[in-house]
């Protein structure tokens, strides 16, 4: 198991990004400044995407130097083809949706707001989610090959606001989106939508900050979702397939499917710091070396690979 992530040293707001092999100590990356994404690639090295210490997006491939990918300043999420070629989504430095192939100049994503997370389909088409301007608003919606956004459908009784978050590719080659609307009376409601059909939500009723932040399809096609929600106070939950497990009052930012079937849900508890859920079981928590605050080590991405 790989995880991503950072902590605070002590007493300092100087944030140290890092990662974690099997929950042993942190280690760092040449040059990093951020570390924002993690995949395994086909020929099973790890790729991580983020910003290096001149705020380029780039990329470390199994821990060596950092590839920068040319005029951009934001990334979001990375994915591998099956030729083991490079994507990146983030933003240009215009701030501009954006999307890098190999090393190669930014696409502009036409009409997008955000590009939150990337995937390649089982036909190689490169598909990004995010949100696009509307005429009234911004909405959910995603684009294939960078051509025009297609927007993501709503339920009748929604209002103008949507967001995507995450995506996957199922075992059926099925595309799978996480993400929230509004409704009538302006509350969040997370759902997951499937081939850009009508959006399913995933909590019985609807609070009013909530959201599917991240989304894995397991080797079963089973759907599982992590996110938050706010009835009072933060929570973080877990659902699978209708059914929700609640994780406390904890973060979650990333989650991931074993090669066993095992769902990984990557996040930080505010008292201790970075952790990981294993199928939902009791948080296993990630060291900080001496110096480290432990409260502020967070995982922001994670990532398995067979052994």
């Amino acid at each position: 198991m790989y995880a991503i992530g950072y902590y605070e040293l002590i007493n300092s707001i100087y944030t140290l990004p890092c990662y974690w092999k099997d929950a042993g100590q942190p280690q760092s990356l040449p040059s990093a400044t951020a570390l924002n994404s993690i995949a395994i690639g086909p020929d099973s090295a790890v790729y991580i995407a983020g910003l290096d210490n001149n705020y380029n997006a780039c990329y470390w491939k199994d821990g060596g130097q950092p590839r920068i990918f040319p005029n951009g300043n934001f990334v979001k999420s990375i994915a591998i083809g099956p030729d083991s070629t490079v994507y990146i989504a983030g933003r240009d430095n215009n701030n501009n949706a954006c999307y890098w192939k190999d090393g190669g100049q930014p696409r502009i994503l036409p009409n997008g707001v955000d590009a939150s997370a990337i995937a390649i389909g089982p036909d190689g088409a490169v598909y990004i989610v995010g949100c696009c301007y509307s005429i009234q608003a911004l909405i959910a919606c995603y684009w294939k090959d960078g051509g025009q956004p297609q927007p993501l459908p709503l339920p009748s009784d929604a209002s103008v606001d949507s967001d995507a978050n995450a995506i996957a590719i199922g075992p059926d080659d099925a595309v799978y989106i996480a993400g929230y609307y509004r409704d009538k009376n302006y509350n969040e409601v997370p759902c997951y939508w499937k081939n850009g059909g009508q959006s399913q939500p995933i909590l019985s009723s609807p609070v009013t900050l909530s959201c599917a932040n991240v989304i894995a399809i397991g080797p079963d096609g089973a759907v599982n979702i992590a996110g938050y929600y706010f009835a009072g106070s933060y929570a973080a939950y877990y659902w699978k397939d209708g059914q929700l497990q609640i994780l406390g009052h904890n973060e979650v930012n990333a989650i991931a499917i074993g090669p066993d079937g095992a769902v990984y849900i990557g996040g930080r508890d505010p008292a201790t710091g970075a952790c990981y859920w294993k199928d939902g079981n009791h948080p296993q928590y990630l060291s900080v070396p001496p110096g480290g605050a432990t409260f502020s080590a967070t995982v922001t991405g994670i990532a398995v690979k067979e052994q």
